[in-house]
């Protein structure tokens, strides 16, 4: 199965994190896909502001 380079820069990533971390990024990621198209825009704003600002999450800050 061929696989974008995107795709595979994320995985590259994931598989970087550690079990904390990826367990974080599965709740989001799963919370992401249920919000609404508005819902959606308005999390990808806010991931851009806190890469922007250097913000450092916590693993634990997501809702499970």
């Amino acid at each position: 199965m061929p696989h974008s380079r995107k795709v595979a820069s994320l995985m590259l990533d994931f598989s970087a994190l550690s079990e904390d971390e990826r367990r974080e990024f599965l709740v989001l990621l799963n919370n992401f896909i249920f919000l609404s198209p508005a819902a959606r825009r308005k999390a990808r704003v806010e991931w851009e502001e806190i890469v922007a600002a250097g913000i450092l999450l916590h693993a634990g800050n997501a809702k499970r």
